[in-house]
């Protein structure tokens, strides 16, 4: 088997990775579980996991919450994390969905966010 490298090499390993995520997802595995998503990327080579990028149906799996929520959120354009439009499709980046879900931390109910 030939040994990709350079870009080619990167978007081969994001496009695996992205395909064993919608494996998992029609196999109803559960990918709500950060831990699981991470496993996956770290495959990818050092510096490469961070740009790795979601559809919002991953995305919203990745934080755990209803794609109508992110849509909402995309709609209203305040409370959620960044993202980038490509023609229709909506996608978001690793680092800045984990950015977000840090930003979003709480270590009480009663807490205001910062």
């Amino acid at each position: 088997m030939k040994k990709l490298r350079g870009k080619a090499s990167l978007r081969r390993r994001q496009k695996v990775v992205q395909a064993l995520l919608r494996i998992a997802s029609s196999l109803d595995l559960e990918l709500d579980d950060p831990v699981l998503t991470d496993v996956l990327i770290s495959r990818l080579p050092n510096g490469t996991a961070e740009q790795v990028v979601f559809g919002a149906n991953d995305a919203a799996k990745y934080l755990g919450v209803a794609p109508k929520t992110l849509a909402m959120w995309r709609w209203k354009g305040t409370g959620g994390p960044p993202f980038q439009k490509h023609g229709s499709k909506v996608v978001y980046r690793r680092s800045d969905l984990t950015s977000f879900l840090q930003a979003t931390q709480r270590t009480s109910t009663s807490q205001r966010p910062a």
